[in-house]
């Protein structure tokens, strides 16, 4: 799974920003550096650091359910995978690296608890 698929399989769960109170925003696409949501009511972006994402506890909340739901991630304990993330990045991986784990096509897919941080 890419960043932008895991930021997508969130936004399906739910995940928005609330940056300005009121707009409607829709999520545009992602690389590793910039989010991007599109306003509905002018169509003007808005770019936020995938970090901002990152830390944003809705996001894992989102994801989670995501992969719950596609049988990849059994828990659905949302703080126990994002503090997988944090424990990852301690350990000198990379947000694409971490992502890449996380896929319905792994094999390791149900050992995901084991092997992201070792």
């Amino acid at each position: 799974m890419t960043i932008n698929e895991a930021i997508t399989n969130a936004v399906k769960e739910g995940y928005r920003v609330s940056i300005f109170k009121g707009v409607e925003m829709y999520y545009s696409g992602a690389n590793t550096e910039w989010v991007v949501w599109t306003r509905q009511d002018n169509d003007s972006s808005f770019m936020r650091r995938v970090e901002e994402t990152f830390i944003d506890p809705t996001f894992w909340q989102a994801l989670t359910r995501a992969l719950y739901r596609a049988d990849i991630y059994p828990s659905g304990d949302w703080k126990s995978l994002w503090h997988q993330f944090i424990d990852s990045l301690i350990n000198g991986k990379t947000p694409e690296l971490f992502f890449k784990h996380i896929s319905p096509h792994s094999r390791r897919r149900r050992r995901l608890l084991l092997t992201l941080n070792q």
